[in-house]
């Protein structure tokens, strides 16, 4: 029969661990790693000369091996006064029925290598590895652990995080909401792209000419405008900051110092700062 219906409408069992292990591939995107919130999720506890990883599950080109409550144990040598670098692998051998085992192996001069074997996709015969954990040990001391594993995302997250990094890199326009004291002859353009803004404001005094005292609020910045440090724009009639998002007044466009024209017709200026992140 050249053509199977993996999952028949039937109640004899009829899917094969290949087509299980596929599936768990595809569903995975790809990725190798351990399985979150499963068992200890492969820690390492420390005890005494014994390199020990904890339980858990991990899934190495959709094929799941599971760490019982026990873990996986390596005994190291409390004689050997040599500094060995260890490395610590899954290898899954789908020789022979298949198989699942964690290795390691050892160096005096730096931590060694292995070759990912298979696409177990591909080969159903191959064997393939992932490594685990990267430490270094002297007469049983363990030390320089590194995990070298990584969790495997849960699909929702993954798209969350697309997600928001399109937002952020998308083009958008903001508002500054001008204070009562100019008219509505005042303009103003600000614009982001990405992380950054950049703009340019005229302001026109409801009198003119009048004095404008320090401290004075021009205007407050749509929130998702905000610069991330506080900045300062170029302006010919008088020195402004407009505060960053760390900033108790962030937002806020201030009078810091008047130029030597102490009476005034407008206040106009340009702006490029850069924003923190749409959703930081």
């Amino acid at each position: 029969m050249g053509v199977r219906l993996i999952r028949e409408n039937s109640d004899t069992p009829n899917v094969t661990n290949k087509d299980d292990a596929r599936m768990v591939r595809y569903a995975y995107g790809g990725q190798n790693g351990y399985v979150q919130k499963y068992g200890r999720e492969l820690d390492y506890i420390p005890s005494d000369n014994i390199f020990t990883i904890g339980s858990g599950m991990a899934v190495l080109q959709g094929w799941e091996v599971v760490i019982d409550s026990n873990g996986w144990q390596l005994e190291l040598s409390t004689s050997d006064v040599t500094k060995r670098y260890y490395l610590v692998y899954l290898e899954v051998n789908l020789t022979l029925g298949g198989s699942a085992e964690i290795k390691s192996k050892t160096d005096e001069l730096d931590y060694p290598t292995i070759e990912e074997g298979d696409d177990l996709t591909e080969n159903l015969n191959g064997i393939a590895r992932l490594e685990l954990y990267r430490f270094t040990a002297t007469r049983g001391v363990v030390a320089d652990v590194e995990k070298r594993v990584s969790a495997l995302g849960y699909m929702a997250d993954a798209l969350i995080a697309i997600d928001k990094r399109l937002n952020n890199l998308g083009f958008r326009i903001g508002t500054i909401t001008v204070s009562s004291d100019f008219t509505a002859d005042s303009s103003y353009t600000i614009k982001r792209q990405g992380n950054y803004v950049i703009g340019r404001c005229l302001l026109i005094p409801s009198k003119t000419p009048t004095v404008i005292p320090v401290g004075t609020v021009l205007g407050i910045v749509s929130e998702d405008m905000i610069p991330s440090e506080d900045y300062e724009p170029i302006s010919a009639q008088a020195k402004l900051v407009v505060y960053g998002k760390d900033s108790p007044k962030k937002g806020q466009i201030e009078v810091t110092l008047i130029s030597q024209f102490a009476q005034v017709t407008k206040v106009e200026f340009t702006f490029g700062w850069e924003a923190p992140p749409i959703n930081s």
